[in-house]
């Protein structure tokens, strides 16, 4: 799926533009770059396979189940992280910066306009805000955060007048393989306390 930058149907589905929820509704916020939505029978980006191994480690570390990867042009990962914000004791230790970060690192520049950011959660604002300053080419996500998310809940990052970048973005991919975890992580952590 991911080596032509598209997403290849199975069952001869088409990948459905679909206006961001709201839009629709008289909201005076313009809509964001145009999600494409899984419809369910889309194949998965190789890299939800790596991003969620970052998500299953990052759950027994007791961190919150999210797990990032960067790709280059040729799909080849270059980063990848799960969330460390208990472990380093950092509110901004989400996957996908860390993700982000090593990236930049690894490349020796802070633009990575040829690269895709794979992650299991829709990218929360903060994240969704540094996915525009490293100029992130495509954001493929997972599960989609009603409550956390930027890009198509919350402040709608990409959709804003003064954005400075708009990655393409892909949500939905195993939504519910990622949504699952989720669900999974908070009901023990509750069962715990």
């Amino acid at each position: 799926m991911c080596s032509s930058g598209t997403i290849f149907p199975n069952h001869n589905e088409t990948p459905m533009h679909v206006p961001p929820s709201g839009a629709s509704q008289g909201n005076a916020m313009p809509p964001p770059s145009d999600i494409v939505r899984n419809p369910g029978g889309l194949r998965p980006c190789a890299g939800m396979d790596l991003a969620l191994s970052e998500a299953r480690e990052a759950a027994r570390n007791g961190e919150v189940p999210v797990g990032a990867v960067i790709l280059d042009a040729d799909n080849r990962p270059i980063a990848r992280a799960s969330n460390r914000v208990e472990a380093d004791h950092d509110a901004s230790a989400h996957a996908e910066l860390l993700a982000m970060r090593a990236a930049a690192r690894a490349r020796g520049t802070t633009r990575l306009e040829d690269c895709t950011l794979v992650v299991t959660l829709e990218p929360c604002p903060m994240c969704a805000a540094a996915a525009v300053h490293f100029r992130i080419r495509r954001i493929i996500f997972g599960a989609w955060d009603p409550k956390g998310g930027g890009v198509d809940h919350g402040p709608r990052l990409f959709g804003q007048p003064a954005c400075l970048h708009r990655p393409e973005t892909i949500g939905g991919i195993r939504e519910r393989e990622n949504s699952l975890m989720l669900k999974e992580f908070f009901r023990a952590l509750r069962h715990h306390s």
